[in-house]
């Protein structure tokens, strides 16, 4: 055999560079990606956009709850009313306007639920008729726990325990889905037993 040996070997043919991962992605794509069935894409613009409109959702409402409640709830309808209609020109602009309407909707209902919450509060019928059971000091130290909840927390849980109304009810009245709602109910029973073993261990 004469002569160096060559190296024939060739690159497959129509390989190119390699994909970019989803976090590469800008929006378009991965909107695209999304009505496709693409559960990555999905990971991928929560994570993008979730911590941002967060923070500005409870900065503007100067509540680190209803941030978190105004965020995921935008989050949540944008991406499932992406899957089936054409993206937005920028989905960032339009993450702000839907925010900013629930924002608004958020301001407005907070006078409404603190008059219900109050008036109903200062009844301490948190657990109605065996409320009755209560001594006054628990009573006053159930009253004061209503007043020091946040406005959302107190609202929901006092509509479901006090008024009966069902998740479903609650969760139309603040402009959530039933699944947010439950949550929020969940979060306000853990903050309503925080804050009664702290005044009743006082």
């Amino acid at each position: 055999m004469t002569g160096a040996m060559r190296d024939t070997r060739t690159e497959p043919a129509g390989r190119g560079p390699a994909p970019s991962s989803a976090g590469d992605l800008d929006d378009a794509v991965l909107l695209d990606r999304l009505r496709r069935g693409d559960g990555a894409a999905w990971e991928t613009l929560w994570q993008r956009h979730y911590p941002w409109l967060r923070s500005w959702a409870a900065s503007t409402l100067r509540s680190d709850e209803d941030g978190e409640d105004v965020a995921s709830e935008t989050m949540l309808r944008t991406l499932v009313r992406f899957t089936a209609h054409p993206a937005p020109a920028s989905l960032r602009a339009y993450l702000r306007t839907a925010a900013g309407n629930l924002v608004v909707d958020t301001v407005r209902g907070r006078v409404q639920r603190r008059e219900i919450a109050e008036r109903q509060a200062g009844d301490a019928r948190i657990g109605g008729d065996e409320a009755s059971d209560l001594l006054p000091e628990e009573r006053r130290a159930v009253a004061r726990a209503l007043r020091e909840m946040p406005d959302r927390q107190r609202y929901v849980l006092v509509r479901l325990v006090v008024d009966g109304l069902t998740v479903s009810e609650v969760a139309e009245e603040i402009a959530v889905t039933p699944n947010a709602a439950s949550q929020l109910a969940f979060r306000a029973r853990g903050t309503l037993r925080r804050l009664l073993g702290s005044l009743l261990a006082a």
